[in-house]
């Protein structure tokens, strides 16, 4: 967590600067660099014991879906932790990592290629301008931990929907 403080603290007069009237409205990622490096170490810690074993099964069906097969798609993946370790777990799936940052979507998808996972893929995607032919492709939509990140949550969570499978 201290790791985490120092990042804050570096930028704490560029935040205070976003409170002034003709201030910006927010910092991007990239004010950040190791942002997405500990919210990866955090997620892996979260879920390399419970993901599979404790929050699939809360959904019903899920786990036989992905067993069997189905096309998933993770928005706002961060370092796709969530996704790789889907993508392990469930081979006969096909899983879809998008994020915001292209920093962020680096090292995964070096993951991918030392992990020998042919299952999976990254790709920076902008939520606002995914593209039209995901529309109705994906048999789940998962979103972890990026609503809250949206200019316009509501209107976000509106598109990743339309991209299941009705």
């Amino acid at each position: 967590m201290s790791h985490l403080m120092s990042q804050v603290a570096r930028v704490a007069g560029d935040v205070e600067d976003c409170f002034l009237a003709d201030g910006p409205k927010g910092l991007p990622y990239s004010a950040y660099p190791e942002f997405h490096a500990f919210m990866g170490d955090m997620r892996e810690m979260q879920h390399k014991t419970s993901l599979v074993d404790k929050f699939l099964p809360t959904i019903p069906g899920l786990r036989e879906d992905l067993e069997s097969g189905i096309r998933v798609l993770d928005v706002a993946c961060g370092r796709g932790i969530t996704t790789l370790i889907l993508a392990q777990h469930f081979p006969n799936s096909t899983f879809v990592g998008t994020d915001l940052c292209e920093d962020a979507i680096q090292w995964p998808s070096e993951e991918v290629k030392k992990r020998g996972l042919a299952n999976i893929t990254f790709q920076v995607q902008d939520l606002a301008k995914m593209p039209a032919d995901w529309s109705d492709s994906f048999d789940y939509v998962l979103v972890w931990d990026g609503v809250h990140d949206q200019a316009d949550p509501e209107r976000a969570i509106r598109t990743f929907y339309n991209y299941q499978i009705s």
